[in-house]
């Protein structure tokens, strides 16, 4: 969950988003999105539900409809750091779920241009490089700035060993 401290729910609608909250942190990512669901119906302007409710989704492996989410998540303009979050997740869901590495590559390159120190997205960005599209000496560079951000992350240095 993004906490941004400043939820423009009322009363009812943050009582089912949190409710929503809980079902997906038990893994009950139905019951999440019927929830989620619920608050959009009463206030669809949110982009935290509308994130959320992405999440949820990608969970149950509607990646479809999970990026359907998260555009609408972008297009109520949330800050540059949340949306860094929403384009990396956007972009797993291409990626891991769709197969279209084409688009998940796209959507980690607008990740980093909100935030290029964000390690998991660069992360990502190598292993769709690597893995999808077979371009080694891309993701070669992607797993080195992984390692500029953190040298010991050990994932990074298997997936660069494998580069």
């Amino acid at each position: 969950m993004l906490d941004t401290g400043q939820l423009a729910l009322n009363r009812e609608a943050l009582q089912l988003f949190r409710q929503g909250l809980a079902a997906a942190s038990a893994n009950q990512y139905e019951q999440a999105i019927e929830l989620y669901n619920r608050v959009l119906n009463i206030q669809d302007g949110c982009y935290e539900v509308w994130y959320e409710r992405g999440l949820a989704l990608e969970s149950r492996g509607d990646y479809a409809a999970a990026i359907a989410s998260y555009d609408r998540a972008l297009s109520l303009k949330p800050a540059f750091d949340i949306a860094c979050e929403i384009w990396h997740d956007r972009g797993n869901a291409l990626q891991y779920g769709l197969g279209d590495y084409t688009k998940a590559l796209s959507c980690y390159d607008r990740a980093i241009r909100l935030r290029d120190d964000h390690e998991l997205v660069w992360q990502n960005r190598g292993n769709v490089l690597l893995y999808g599209l077979s371009l080694s000496e891309d993701a070669l560079a992607s797993y080195d700035r992984v390692l500029t951000l953190n040298p010991r992350n050990s994932l990074a240095w298997r997936n660069r060993g494998n580069a």
